[in-house]
This record gives structure tokens, C-alpha cells and sequence, in this order.
């Protein structure tokens, strides 16, 4: 087959194509199991819980899912924490500290500004929200 352009270099992957797979698929066994809610993970200690080391999990997320790590951990666990939010009235009564723990951050600065950048709202905003639906129905 003729290349489209061929001046134009052939970007050449830096690990093989089983490696990239296997890291997607154990991503995803990743997410179902809930792993990112362990708290103080880093990418070191995420692509060791894969079995790969952090350099074959960062271009894995980067090239191939085109999200940093921290992005990929953030939208996560703020992911979560706001499907609780939705599905389970007793979420709306924890103190945002109480939240950002149950989704594996530690601070609740930090928890408030991802919330924030993730769902246009504070968590507080959002439970408020919540709290209004639920009386009005």
C-alpha cells in the first residue's frame, strides 16, 4: 500500500503493540475494580500495580488516550464521587472533606477546585443542586 505522504516521517511507536494493549486492558481492570480510590497514588506506583513500568503507562495514557495521568486520576475520581452524589442520597449529607476521602484524594482544597474544573460547580453548589431536585420531585 502507497503511503498518503510519503515525505512525511513514520512515527514509530515506542513500545510494541501487545504492550499498549495490555496496558489499555488492565486499565480498564483498573477502573472497574475501583483502584484509583487508593489514596496518594502516583504514576510510579500505578504502572507497578499494572505490571509496567511508569515511562510504557505515561505514553500509553498520553499518545493513545491523550490524557495526563493526573487528568486521567482526577476525572476518575471525580467521576465517581459525583455518580455517588447522584445515586445516593446519603452522599449529600458527608462534609466535603468526607467526599474527598471516599474518592481517594486527600485534601479538600484540591477535591474542591477538580470538582470545580470537572463539573462546572463547587461540591457544595452541587449538593445544594442535588438536594433542591430531590425536594421538588
Amino acid at each position: 500500500m502507497l503511503r498518503q505522504f510519503p515525505f512525511l516521517p513514520v512515527k514509530k511507536e515506542p513500545f510494541s503493540q501487545e504492550v499498549i494493549e495490555d496496558i489499555k486492558s488492565k486499565l480498564k481492570k483498573f477502573e472497574e475494580q475501583k483502584q484509583f480510590l487508593t489514596k496518594n497514588l502516583t504514576l510510579p506506583k500505578v504502572a507497578k500495580m499494572l505490571g509496567r513500568n511508569h515511562s510504557q503507562l505515561s505514553y500509553v495514557l498520553n499518545e493513545h488516550l491523550k490524557i495526563s495521568f493526573t487528568q486521567y486520576l482526577k476525572t476518575l475520581r471525580i467521576g465517581y464521587i459525583t455518580n455517588l452524589l447522584m445515586e445516593n442520597k446519603k452522599f449529600l449529607l458527608y462534609k466535603v472533606e468526607d467526599l474527598a476521602k471516599e474518592c481517594g484524594m486527600s485534601s479538600r482544597q484540591l477535591f474542591s477546585s477538580h470538582f470545580l474544573e470537572i463539573n462546572g460547580m463547587r461540591p457544595i453548589e452541587f449538593i445544594n443542586k442535588r438536594l433542591k431536585e430531590i425536594e421538588e420531585n
